[in-house]
């Protein structure tokens, strides 16, 4: 695969040009769709957690109050750490010209930090892969790694779970090179380096400990040259202090409150990681709790591209019939060891979340480009000679590979979060199979909303508040009201993905699912958030449907009826569908006799053609009750017909008439001299 006889002058300039540009183009690839668009929108956990926990990190910091330190179970140090360094370059915007920051601009300050951290960490990683893979595969596995949609997604925003990845990842590699490669003492202690960072970001990194004893193991045992046990020994002595200072450096707790620093990692392992998610979970199209150990496999392979999806499945041929080195396949094997086990391990916890897989997909991608390199050739083989395949042909059948992973990761900017693999459904069916939504869409919500007129003027009630307040305009105010009904001014109802899987409470649920929305949120053709119009204040909630036409909402009585005066009711509409030209309202008054003494019949105002579907229509509607009409209880019957056929609508509930509710028209004699007709 790789060339190993001496090269000219000139072609070793090339080389060693090419050796110095190729780290710093991967970086480039790795940067590009990270920074696009960034801060366009803000996950729930940055705007609910990550966003104050940076500052009060910051804050401990500053004070020299190193206990304090320990904040989070996660326990999310180095993001802490990144979140800080965020903070503190907006503080300093003012030397650049900078005073004051759109929406868009404050997330994307938190968040670039982090990004630019995963993305030289790409090349980093393409360092500690060259020379000990072959060349191919190193820069292909390089790129589809800078390129995956789903560590893109988690990789760019303020969080704990790439971050991790990204360490453990590192580590992985440099303890590979170490044992099949190097020998070199210094590539072990900054595998030790990266495992400290991994470890202090989120507590699966833990995994590490056996992890890369184990592959020190096989390293021993199998390794190109014979070592002893003793050897063994010393390098677990050196890694494991290495490890632990490293990680002393990272989290002061860890030396001012070491008791509280393990309390939060041991938190993080028994009560976040064994215990189902406290807001509950969503697998194949159901709410589920606790989903089972199929979980992650099935996330596995929805979440590749379909790029590394070939890769993957023609891994077992490229095995066998690739020519790698003994030291490549030990640390090819060794990549894929770390995939299996943690994918495996993460399935032992009832809490589950795609997301929680991302460690796992740089090694995947690697090993995809084992598959992809072996599958070039092959193709290749079939219509180049021997002789052109690797001079023109090969590189520029892996280019091909890089563009198409190129274009795909494009085809999701900047919504990578719902990028899953179009060979198996695509986002619908990553949106069936899985929870969904951590708060993208909803700055199209905040778009949407912030064009409306009266949107300064009304709530905007919201089961997703902070992050939809964060890019509303001036002026506008969004809440989540506790169960019960809408509160007073609200004008807009807001249902995002994510609680629309779970249990929704009133007032959410009188409106989703019965209501027709007035604009649906989509990302890549799946319902994100749906926005309803808030109902006008009515004395009584209803539902009641009139066909497929029109659906009542609410009902506020009259006051006092007086006879000879219109019985005005004040009635909420919503347009379920078309309602056909020339259907009126009509509205009867029973009396105790059982007679009709009032009747109302007309057109609604506006005319019905005029309604906005799932818009809530007030207007004021009823009976004369006529001078004559006696005394006593009487029965008010709504309904609508066609004119002039006279055939009424038909209740869904059944019957063709509903009852608003009931009157007592007291004796004229008995009304104050003011309330009688003149």
């Amino acid at each position: 695969m790789e060339r190993t006889y001496p090269l000219p002058r000139a072609e070793r300039r090339v080389a060693g040009l090419g050796a110095v540009l190729a780290p710093l183009a991967v970086i480039l690839v790795a940067l590009i769709p990270r920074l696009l668009d960034l801060g366009l929108f803000a996950t729930m956990d940055e705007v609910n957690f990550w966003f104050m926990r940076s500052e009060l990190f910051l804050s401990a910091m500053r004070a020299g109050n190193f206990a304090a330190t320990a904040i989070t179970d996660h326990p999310g140090v180095p993001t802490m750490w990144l979140g800080a360094a965020s903070l503190i370059l907006r503080e300093n915007l003012g030397l650049f010209g900078v005073h004051a920051l759109s929406p868009q601009m404050f997330v994307a300050l938190y968040e670039l930090p982090i990004t630019t951290v995963n993305a030289l960490a790409v090349g980093v990683g393409y360092l500690l892969m060259r020379d000990m893979l072959p060349g191919p595969v190193a820069l292909l596995g390089a790129i589809l790694w800078a390129l995956d949609p789903f560590v893109i997604a988690f990789g760019r925003v303020l969080h704990v779970d790439a971050l991790s990845g990204t360490f453990m990842m590192l580590s992985v590699l440099a303890a590979c090179r170490y044992w099949f490669l190097t020998q070199r003492r210094r590539t072990l202690a900054l595998s030790a380096v990266f495992a400290a960072l991994a470890i202090t970001t989120k507590s699966p990194g833990l995994i590490l400990l056996p992890l890369i004893g184990s592959i020190g193991v096989f390293a021993t045992w199998y390794g190109p040259q014979p070592r002893r046990f003793t050897r063994l020994l010393m390098d677990a002595l050196l890694w494991a202090g290495v490890a632990v200072l490293s990680a002393l450096l990272i989290w002061p707790a860890l030396w001012a409150a070491p008791r509280e620093a393990f309390y939060q990692i041991w938190l993080g392992y028994h009560a976040e990681g064994t215990q189902p998610h406290q807001l509950g979970n969503f697998y194949l199209g159901r709410p589920e709790p606790a989903p089972g150990f199929t979980f992650y496999p099935l996330a596995l392979a929805l979440r590749l591209t379909p790029i590394s999806f070939i890769g993957l499945l023609a891994l077992p041929w490229a095995w066998r019939r690739l020519p790698l080195t003994a030291d490549a396949r030990h640390a090819l094997a060794g990549l894929a060891w770390f995939a299996i086990t943690f994918t495996l391990a993460m399935g032992l916890f009832a809490k589950k979340f795609n997301r929680y897989l991302v460690p796992a997909f740089p090694a995947v991608d690697v090993l995809a480009a084992v598959g992809l390199v072996w599958l070039c050739a092959a193709v290749l083989g079939w219509f180049v000679r021997p002789r052109e395949r690797g001079e023109r042909w090969y590189p520029l059948a892996l280019g091909v590979v890089a563009l198409g992973a190129a274009l795909n990761v494009a085809s999701w900017q900047p919504y990578q979060m719902v990028a899953y693999n179009q060979l198996l459904g695509g986002a619908q069916v990553g949106a069936w199979a899985f929870k969904t939504g951590w708060g993208e869409g909803m700055n199209l919500v905040a778009d949407w909303l912030n064009k409306q007129p009266n949107i300064t003027g009304v709530l905007t009630v919201t089961t997703l508040k902070i992050g939809l307040q964060t890019y509303l305009v001036p002026g506008a105010q969004s809440l989540t009201p506790p169960e019960g009904p809408l509160p007073a001014q609200s004008g807009y109802v807001v249902v995002y993905v994510n609680d629309a899987q779970g249990v929704l409470f009133r007032p959410f649920t009188d409106f989703y699912g019965k209501a027709e929305p007035l604009e649906v949120i989509r990302l890549h053709g799946v319902p994100y958030a749906w926005i309803y119009e808030a109902p006008p204040t009515v004395g009584r909630q209803e539902d009641v449907a009139f066909g497929d036409a029109a659906r009542l909402y609410g009902v506020t009585s009259p006051q006092q009826p007086v006879v000879g005066l219109p019985l005005l009711w004040r009635l909420a509409w919503q347009r379920s569908a078309n309602i056909p030209a020339g259907t009126m309202l009509f509205a009867h008054l029973i009396g105790p006799d059982g007679a009709v003494w009032g009747q109302f019949d007309r057109a609604p105002a506006p005319p019905t053609s005029q309604w906005q579907p799932g818009a809530l229509q007030p207007g004021l509607y009823g009976p004369t009750l006529r001078l004559d009409a006696p005394p006593g209880r009487y029965r008010v019957l709504l309904g609508w017909y066609s004119y002039p056929s006279l055939e009424r609508l038909a209740l869904q509930s059944g019957g063709d008439a509903f009852e608003l509710g009931t009157v007592e028209v007291a004796p004229l004699a008995d009304l104050p001299a003011q309330a009688r007709p003149q």
